[in-house]
């Protein structure tokens, strides 16, 4: 099993922290109207930019194993904070994909004589393209359990 490490120090004085993981390092604060410096991301910002980046990460390695021409990705997450003691709530994630178009999907969905209908016609169109555009909300309202499928333990 794989294990990864990373430490947070604060700074003497002051009210931001500077974190690393090996040679890697940035600067930890609050947003400025909660008493930061505004010098660094704040903790909920990395939060939310682990998650992103995970699913991103996942989603080119599933990508990869199917053989699909991933040619972008981008992932916008959201949340709310509260409760007590205050916390993420709510994560959204946006997802919007490219992807290269597979012609032999599109010859294998005319097989067995069938006529396809005009949904089936207009999705088989929209393959032929050079670029395939997908967008998709997941998660919404449900937390991490929604999340969990696709996200890999880190």
């Amino acid at each position: 099993m794989a294990q990864t490490t990373v430490h947070v120090r604060s700074v003497h004085d002051a009210a931001f922290a500077v974190g690393w993981a090996g040679k890697h390092s940035l600067t930890i604060d609050r947003p400025e109207q909660e008493a930061g410096y505004g010098y660094g991301f704040s903790g909920g910002d990395l939060l939310l930019m682990a998650i992103g980046a995970c699913f991103v990460n996942d989603l080119q390695q599933e990508a990869e194993r199917r053989g699909v021409a991933l040619l972008g990705a981008r992932v916008v997450c959201e949340c709310d904070w509260g409760g007590e003691p205050v916390r993420a709530q709510n994560i959204k994630l946006s997802v919007r994909i490219e992807a290269a178009a597979d012609e032999r999907r599109d010859s294998r969905a005319g097989r067995g004589g069938r006529q396809a209908g005009p949904r089936a016609q207009h999705a088989q169109a929209r393959r032929r393209s050079s670029r395939q555009r997908m967008r998709g909300r997941l998660g919404r309202g449900r937390g991490r359990e929604a999340l969990a499928p696709h996200l890999s333990s880190r």
